[in-house]
């Protein structure tokens, strides 16, 4: 009997213990994921400023604005997270009416990610926001070919943005940057312009990268954008204001949409669309500082 109990005894306990066991995993299985930069989820980061974000989840509206694209040629393809817009040869996305916040930015952070090759001896358009009074857009992002020397280099991206300031007398800043290992890829790319500090950041993967900007020494990170020459001493950008702000695009420049969106230009032989896949692209009316930029590269990158 004594035996029959103490067997008994040894069961309720290991019964007991794995039932603790079970529970414990469960509760590990339900813990709350672990903040990056004080947040959980990249929806967290600078809400009130998010003023658009497309994700590409087979529609072209954005999610925070409702800020609908007409597509031309383009199509969804695997992005990094879900769906993601897949440029084409003469493709493009088109945005007819920006609504009123976008085109009022002073400050801007862009972010998105991106999956291209080299682009093949033309320059390739991946996103502008119209002028239509100048051969370049208020806001323009694109890529073109890299070489070093004569001989493509098929792993380095070279970006340029393009902003338009109207309170400027260097009106047009065209800095670009360089990027290792971004060809073929998944690539976080952000770019943040601050209208109190003047000053002009690039980041791939959240990491920044130095820039290369007019009257500045090349390769500089965070460099302050300037509104005159240097010769005028240090006169800087200051906040934006575009012009003649009514569209934008995705996926090509301002003047290789047909017909144009611009009144100075038409379709140039040295540009091209963009071919290659951009997924969660949002744009922000604040120049995000870099540990909000390093968590919204994380997070996303974790699908959260």
């Amino acid at each position: 009997m004594k035996l029959k109990q103490n067997i008994s005894w040894l069961l309720l306990v290991a019964g007991i213990s794995v039932t603790m066991i079970a529970c414990e995993k469960d509760m590990d299985e339900y813990a709350p994921e672990r903040p990056i930069g004080g947040y959980s989820s990249s929806s967290e980061i600078a809400s009130e400023n998010l003023v658009a974000h497309w994700a590409f989840e087979n529609v072209l509206t954005d999610s925070v604005s409702n800020i609908s694209a007409t597509a031309t040629g383009t199509a969804f393809a695997a992005g990094r997270k879900g769906q993601g817009f897949k440029g084409a040869a003469d493709g493009y996305a088109l945005v007819d009416a920006p609504g009123t916040r976008l085109p009022a930015m002073q400050s801007f952070t862009i972010a998105f990610w991106m999956n291209t090759a080299q682009p093949d001896g033309k320059a390739a358009g991946i996103f502008s926001m119209n002028n239509l009074d100048d051969f370049w857009g208020n806001l323009d992002v694109y890529m073109e070919p890299y070489k070093l020397g004569t001989s493509p280099n098929p792993d380095t991206a070279f970006m340029k943005v393009h902003l338009f300031n109207d309170n400027a007398v260097w009106k047009g800043q065209f800095p670009d940057v360089k990027i290792p290992a971004a060809i073929g890829k998944w690539v976080h790319i952000a770019a943040t312009y601050n209208a109190t500090t003047s000053v002009y950041a690039f980041y791939a993967n959240g990491l920044e990268l130095g820039v290369n900007s007019a009257g500045n020494t090349n390769n500089t990170k965070s460099p302050k954008l300037r509104g005159n020459s240097p010769d005028n001493g240090d006169v800087f950008y200051g906040p934006i204001k575009f012009a003649n702000a009514t569209k934008l695009v995705f996926g090509t420049f301002q003047f290789q949409t047909n017909p144009s969106l611009t009144n100075n230009a038409t379709a140039q032989g040295w540009a091209q669309s963009f071919t290659g896949t951009l997924d969660e692209f949002r744009i922000y009316d604040v120049a995000l500082g870099a540990g909000d930029v390093s968590a919204l590269f994380k997070l996303e990158a974790l699908g959260r």
